[in-house]
């Protein structure tokens, strides 16, 4: 007899559902299958017996589990996609060792950082138009027309609430579980992170100091606002201000405007990087080669470093990414990574815009609706245009 159970945010709390599989396994319940489309579990009636489960991803496909684990008492129970299932009939204080959780908190930040874009997305555009409502109720008399569009609208807002609420859902419950396994297993990757952040808080000079250098006329200021889709430029401007004598002093909080101080000309190498995540041996890998820190971005995902090198006249200049192939992939990274972003954005608002203008044929636009469509335009150009710029970037490597 086969009995099937439903848990759809199973892999939300890894944890819990380990429990709960325990428990399964003390009432008799041998685990079988697990179907990730539909989320069911499936068992057979078994042995009553005392188990220990442990959830597993690994995106390099394996049939079994290391010798090591193996040695230690562990079983794969089943596989499914990515994500595994291995058991252990010893108690808990004679097991040495356990199944790697790092692979799933990053699947798990991952599917966070998407549900997190999604929800600011939705909440910036609702008080967008809340705003804009509040601007013209002052100005224009609105009413309702009929159309036979209504039931879009309706139907849009309410999955746009269906979808903000099971982000909001997504992201608590995942931020929990990551929380404890991390406790769990001890991991250091954002304890390395924050050991980082504090550094950069303390080197950082304070207000005082910055007012005190701006007034004797040593610091010049210069904004760079969205270079993170165009990185080489930026990189490339830096090593020029470096050439003239304006030496990078340290990066503002946004990372959008830069203070130089003024000195003398000098060869300093640049480098953006971009990585979705970084382990504890990224920061002393880069220093240990002659990298230094200059910035980070003040949020453990998405993580943007610029780091420094400074050489001599005459010598090659050092670069992070020396062989080609690595920097196409890093930029190719990136411009996936925000066509992701950007494509779904323009995608909704030319839908807009094409609904508005199925309503031009209806009735002529009040002042509200061509706001709106302007607004509409004005997304999809700023948004397309961080697209078009990240493969423009891409395109000028592969040219190199």
């Amino acid at each position: 007899m086969k009995i099937k159970v439903c848990k759809p945010f199973w892999s939300y709390d890894v944890q819990k559902t380990e429990e709960w599989l325990s428990s399964m396994s003390e009432k008799g319940h041998e685990l079988i299958e697990l179907n990730r489309l539909t989320r069911y579990f499936i068992f057979q009636q078994g042995e009553q017996r005392k188990r220990l489960y442990k959830i597993g991803f690994d995106k390099v496909q394996k049939k079994s589990l290391s010798s090591f684990l193996s040695h230690n008492g562990w079983a794969m129970v089943l596989q499914s996609g990515n994500w595994y299932v291995a058991a252990n009939d010893k108690p808990s204080n004679e097991i040495e060792s356990y199944p790697v959780r790092e692979n799933i908190i990053k699947h798990n930040k991952k599917i966070m950082y998407l549900f997190g874009s999604i929800s600011i997305y939705l909440t910036v555009i609702v008080l967008f138009y809340l705003l804009i409502g509040f601007v013209l109720s002052s100005k224009v008399q609105f009413g309702f027309v009929k159309s036979p569009l209504w039931i879009i609208t309706f139907l849009s807002a309410g999955m746009g609430i269906m979808l903000w609420s099971l982000s909001f859902y997504s992201i608590t419950k995942i931020k929990r579980s990551n929380k404890r396994l991390l406790g769990e297993s001890n991991h250091s990757l954002e304890s390395n992170y924050s050991q980082e952040s504090r550094r950069q808080e303390e080197e950082r000079p304070s207000r005082d100091e910055i007012k005190r250098i701006r007034r004797s006329g040593q610091i010049v200021v210069k904004r760079r606002y969205a270079w993170t889709y165009a990185p080489d430029k930026l990189e490339k401007w830096l090593e020029t201000m470096e050439e003239n004598g304006l030496n990078l002093y340290y990066v503002g909080k946004t990372g959008s405007t830069f203070y130089f101080k003024k000195g003398t000309p000098r060869k300093v190498s640049y480098c953006a990087d971009y990585q979705n995540y970084v382990d504890e041996d990224y920061y002393t890998f880069h220093k240990e080669a002659g990298w230094k820190l200059i910035y980070f971005t003040p949020f453990n995902f998405q993580i943007w470093t610029l780091w420094s090198h400074e050489y001599a006249i005459g010598e090659e200049p050092p670069h992070i990414y020396s062989d080609k192939s690595n920097q196409l992939k890093h930029a190719k990274r990136i411009a996936a990574t925000y066509s992701c972003i950007s494509i779904p954005i323009v995608v909704v608002h030319l839908l807009k815009i094409g609904e508005y203008s199925q309503l031009l044929h209806i009735q002529n636009f009040d002042l509200s609706q061509i706001v709106q469509s302007l607004l509409n335009i004005l997304v999809v150009c700023i948004f397309g245009s961080f697209t078009i710029r990240t493969w423009l970037y891409y395109r000028r490597l592969r040219s190199l």
